[in-house]
């Protein structure tokens, strides 16, 4: 239990290495959701001024964008195949509880769910922050998210909390406002009014903790070597986001100033005036007294005086015309900003993405391998915090019935494109690898193919499994096999196939359609067979 003299000195005097832990959030916040920008573009000293730097405030434009992408394989976690979870309770009536409970933990939404929209943004944007699981009026648990910016102090032990002191709050207690802090840790759950000099607990909203230690974990499980605390899954591309950021602000600012043409004309007299800015005694209000005959304002052209004479120099053959800015530079810091956008890939991913062969076509990484050693590492992260959290629903819903969990998510991520795992597959038949191995190519393109739509990967997978010699060419079956039974399926399948509705072979099992299989291609024998001449 946390000393109550402890809680005090907290408040009223905010420990540093919280000061630290929210001062890096809040950098991370800024360029994962675009929180805060102008905060961190900062004068460029000996190279801008203060009013190029107020309009570099005021157009920068956030890293978010640059980082959802950056993250977006992430997602490949949750539709990743092979994935396995086991829940140890005391009765199976309880697993079932337990299972129902969790796949609508949150407003029907799954625990897995919850965390896809949490755990992926937190770990880059928030590490030290917590996941905690609260209980409603009705004893149920829930988890929540808890910024490490609501938190005064708490105490790290691996993944777990020693206890939590919560940011001091108002809050209306009988009808009066105080300024209260939320305390929690082994022995209970809190509320304080805090006085001049002294905290007082307020009974009505103190409970005690059946579970004797805090429901909670950090949301970070990658260990920072330098500290104690937790790393973000993005804190090796900070530095070139911070520069990122700095260099599309300048690009901004060099493209509005200077995108616009200028205009140019030759100075001609005013029709009204006659050049003499004045009609009837007052300005002339044609020319707005400037004496010159101009359809734009004048502010907005640069004016040049007519040649005179012959010898005078003719700058131009027209009138007037516009002048352009040279492109180059913004070509340039258009490259600059690509190539620091390669390196925070390649520093994250350990690849590149290729683009696609047209405007429309995805875009790939070049070396996978990288790829999904670091979907592993992410993958590893988050089965140790889903382990936690569901540990804590299962206590609470449960009590001593909850035994346990396994959680493991599948290690098949599907990173690749459809056309470069069939360009493997095509060549591994070429190259004359085993089946197996060519089989198992060839459904994972099919996964891949239908990443979204599993009904038609069972459909290919099930038609995978019934044709006979699947890898080889029906030309480049041997003479002797060529009145087989399993000859005419290779034939006759992709017919037989569509006499049937993707329904009909998905909710069939195997050998069931292997039968009917066969019988239509021995039907087919039969319509085949020579009739006798009557």
């Amino acid at each position: 239990m946390v000393d109550e003299s402890y809680i005090l000195s907290v408040i009223q005097k905010h420990p540093s290495y919280m000061v630290s832990l929210k001062k890096a959030h809040k950098l991370l916040r800024m360029h994962y959701h675009g929180i805060g920008v102008n905060d961190y573009v900062s004068k460029i000293t000996g190279l801008e001024n203060s009013d190029q730097l107020r309009l570099r405030e005021k157009y920068a434009r956030s890293n978010k964008n640059l980082f959802s992408n950056l993250a977006a394989p992430i997602d490949k976690l949750f539709t990743a195949k092979g994935k396995n979870k086991n829940y140890q309770t005391s009765t199976s009536s309880q697993e079932k509880q337990l299972k129902d409970y969790i796949h609508s933990v949150d407003n029907g939404k799954s625990l897995e769910m919850w965390l896809k929209s949490y755990w992926k943004d937190k770990i880059a944007a928030d590490p030290n922050g917590i996941f905690l699981i609260e209980v409603d009026n009705k004893g149920n648990p829930y988890p929540t998210y808890k910024s490490i910016l609501s938190i005064r102090d708490y105490s790290q032990s691996g993944q777990s909390l020693d206890y939590i002191i919560f940011e001091p709050k108002k809050k209306v207690i009988n009808g009066k406002e105080h300024d209260t802090v939320r305390v929690l840790d082994d022995d209970s759950d809190r509320l304080y009014i805090i006085g001049q000099n002294n905290i007082v607990l307020v009974e009505d909203d103190t409970y005690k903790n059946e579970l004797k230690k805090v429901p909670g974990c950090i949301i970070s499980a990658i260990e920072d070597t330098t500290s104690e605390y937790k790393k973000s899954s993005i804190d090796e591309e900070v530095e070139l986001a911070n520069e990122y950021l700095r260099d599309n602000s300048v690009k901004t600012i060099y493209k509005l100033t200077n995108g616009y043409p200028i205009f140019w004309m030759y100075y001609s007299q005013c029709p009204v005036c006659k050049g003499s800015k004045e009609h009837n005694g007052e300005p002339c209000k044609s020319c707005n007294g400037t004496g010159l005959a101009l359809k734009k304002d004048v502010s907005e052209i640069v004016g040049i005086k007519p040649p005179e004479s012959p010898e005078d120099i003719t700058i131009a053959p027209d009138i007037a015309g516009y002048v352009s800015p040279p492109s180059e530079n913004l070509e340039q810091m258009t490259g600059e900003l690509s190539l620091l956008k390669d390196m925070m890939f390649f520093s994250h991913w350990g690849s590149t993405m290729e683009s696609g062969d047209n405007q429309t076509a995805t875009g790939r990484f070049i070396d996978v391998q990288p790829v999904y050693d670091r979907l592993n590492n992410y993958a590893d992260c988050l089965e140790v915090i889903e382990s936690i959290l569901v540990d804590y629903i299962g206590a609470i819903l449960l009590k001593k019935g909850y035994k346990g969990c396994s959680i493991n998510y599948g290690r098949r991520y599907l990173v690749e494109t459809p056309d470069q795992i069939l360009d493997k597959y095509i060549k591994g038949i070429e190259k004359g690898i085993n089946d197996t191995t060519l089989t198992y190519l060839l459904k994972q393109y099919y996964q891949t193919q239908f990443a979204t739509d599993p009904m038609m990967y069972v459909y290919y997978e099930k038609l995978i499994d019934l044709e006979p010699w699947i890898h080889k060419k029906i030309t480049d079956i041997p003479q002797n096999l060529q009145n087989s039974i399993d000859f005419k399926k290779k034939i006759y399948i992709n017919e037989w196939a569509n006499t049937l509705t993707i329904n009909d072979i998905v909710m069939s099992d195997l050998k069931k359609l292997d039968k009917i299989l066969t019988k239509y291609v021995e039907q087919k024998n039969i319509d085949n067979e020579p009739k006798e001449v009557q």
